[in-house]
């Protein structure tokens, strides 16, 4: 008992920081993906002059860099608060980020969004998991 030695292992759960490091490097690299995404759709949405063009550009890309962290930064916290990953996950934070993004053009268009990309996202995650059972 006088000599024990001290053991230097954490403890089984994961610290704060080593929880959370991960989950602001997604939503950062998804943002900026989301970014050079939406620039991209505003390129080629765009018909209007050079400068109203790279307007449009930027518009787009602002948009959808919302869209990629909000979606997520949801789903990282609703995986954390359900202790899980499945489907309804990815249906939440969707639901979440579509609303979000669109709610600045009125409950209407919130509620559309928010349809919408869980729609999308819901039948890409069953497309790209289905053969994984």
């Amino acid at each position: 008992m006088a000599n024990e030695p001290q053991s230097n292992e954490k403890t089984p759960e994961k610290s704060f920081t080593s929880r959370i490091n991960p989950i602001i490097r997604n939503v950062v690299t998804n943002g900026a993906k989301g970014y050079v995404f939406g620039t991209l759709v505003g390129l080629l949405n765009s018909r209007k002059p050079v400068k109203c063009t790279l307007t449009d550009m930027h518009s787009s890309g602002k948009r959808f860099m919302m869209l990629g962290m909000i979606y997520t930064g949801s789903e990282a916290l609703i995986e954390t608060v359900r202790d899980k990953k499945c489907p309804l996950n990815v249906l939440g934070a969707s639901a979440v980020a579509g609303g979000l993004v669109m709610s600045r053009d009125g409950l209407g268009k919130s509620l559309l969004g928010a349809v919408g990309f869980s729609v999308y996202t819901g039948l890409n995650e069953f497309y790209y998991t289905r053969d994984d059972k």
